[in-house]
């Protein structure tokens, strides 16, 4: 998302080019990228926040208070250099890859810097002096909603000589668990070990692992408020891990990093063949995720599933409900569960699933439900034959709420 400076056409050429000048000498050492980590949770390298990064964390941390927030939200060290590595890429480039800046970059900036909570959002502008990031944030967070559901945060801000001013990253992310450190690379043979603590009231915790030759699931040892589990690997290359939970909401992904085993191996692979649309509309959305489901079901030699009017109906009537709230989750105070929804449509399931998120488009929903093995494993199920997809845009923000229930009829 781009925000800009209304006032910004009014300028002359003389006052922009100096207007220019003076930010290029308040460019400094506090505008450099941060180095990347070698361990997950383990801290960041020192580096100096500028002012502008300084004064709009205050910005977003004054919205969230006027929010009357049961628990604030933290500050995070990690976030801030992810961010700030964020703004200076865009910066580097080109505020035009803004439109470009998909969930799976997003993903990699924060991987960078150690960061392991799934969910989060993201927001990207420029203004040209920091107090006017207010207005930005709150025309494209919907930050009443976005704070319950987010507990971290952090700002990234760069001089920009043009447009002259700032360019601005803003993270949030959901944090159920705090992992202890993990190396992100491990010798052949070795462990993963991976341990933690649960920050949420939760009543299952599992941690499944992709693998170069398929999908593992352990069940961690659980004391008290603490978990570990010991992950064996048997060959070298890239290791998805995804550490899910079942809270009051239902089932959710809490955190998600890769692990590299050995010097060389076989990659987990991305989704670079995965073109972005243009999207006009609820209909084009769900066509353009059928298109897309197929399309994987396909490369596992699967067949189609078909589209249903009445999971259709379920399912947009749930993503109208996310977006009005708010909050993504599997069971909600308003409509209950997946079985109590299909209910209400006289729905008579033999297997019902469902994935539900919040991203920028709705190509990065379906990057993120491939990317974790348990949505995928319900885009992939080979007992289902339909699918209803809803699709809700936000009114006050550049982002799409998205739920796929697949289904076999008795």
């Amino acid at each position: 998302m781009l925000g800009s400076n209304p006032d910004a056409g009014r300028w002359s050429r003389r006052a922009r080019t100096a207007a220019a000048l003076i930010v290029v000498v308040l460019a400094s050492a506090c505008d450099g990228s941060v180095p990347s980590v070698d361990r997950y949770n383990d801290g960041i390298p020192d580096y100096d926040r500028n002012r502008g990064e300084k004064l709009i964390t205050g910005e977003l941390m004054d919205i969230a208070n006027k929010a009357d927030l049961a628990t604030p939200m933290v500050r995070d060290a990690a976030l801030e250099a992810a961010a700030r590595n964020t703004a200076v890429a865009l910066r580097r480039d080109g505020l035009a890859k803004v439109d470009n800046f998909d969930t799976e970059l997003a993903h990699e900036y924060l991987d960078a810097m150690g960061v392991t909570d799934s969910a989060f959002r993201s927001l990207y502008f420029n203004v040209l002096f920091p107090g006017q990031a207010a207005e930005i944030m709150k025309q494209n967070l919907d930050i009443e909603a976005l704070t319950e559901q987010f507990t971290n945060y952090g700002v990234g801000a760069v001089h920009s000589a043009w447009p002259p001013g700032y360019i601005v990253a803003v993270y949030l992310t959901r944090k159920q668990v705090n992992l202890d450190p993990l190396p992100r690379r491990i010798a052949k043979g070795m462990s993963i070990d991976i341990a933690g603590t649960i920050l949420v009231p939760l009543t299952d915790l599992r941690i499944n692992v992709d693998g170069p030759f398929g999908t593992d699931r352990y069940l961690p040892e659980i004391r008290g408020t603490r978990f570990a589990a010991v992950i064996p690997t048997t060959s070298t290359g890239e290791h998805r891990i995804e550490v899910t939970v079942v809270t009051d909401q239902g089932p959710e992904v809490a955190a998600l990093m890769t692990v590299e085993v050995g010097d060389t191996g076989p990659s987990l692979g991305n989704h670079e063949d995965i073109a972005y649309r243009s999207i006009r509309g609820v209909a084009d959305g769900r066509a353009r995720l059928l298109e897309l489901i197929n399309q994987r079901r396909a490369k596992e030699n699967l067949p189609p599933v078909i589209i249903d009017d009445r999971l259709n109906t379920m399912a947009q009537a749930h993503a109208e409900e996310m977006r009005q709230t708010g909050k993504v989750s599997h069971i909600s105070k308003i409509s209950g569960d997946i079985a109590d929804r299909a209910r209400k449509e006289n729905i008579d399931f033999a297997r019902i699933t469902e994935n539900v998120a919040v991203d920028q488009r709705v190509e990065d929903a379906h990057i993120s439900f491939d990317k974790s093995a348990s949505h995928r494993e319900n885009m992939l199920d080979p007992e289902v034959d339909r699918v209803g997809i809803g699709i809700a845009f936000s009114q006050t923000s550049d982002s799409v709420y998205v739920v796929e229930n697949y289904a076999k009829f008795q």
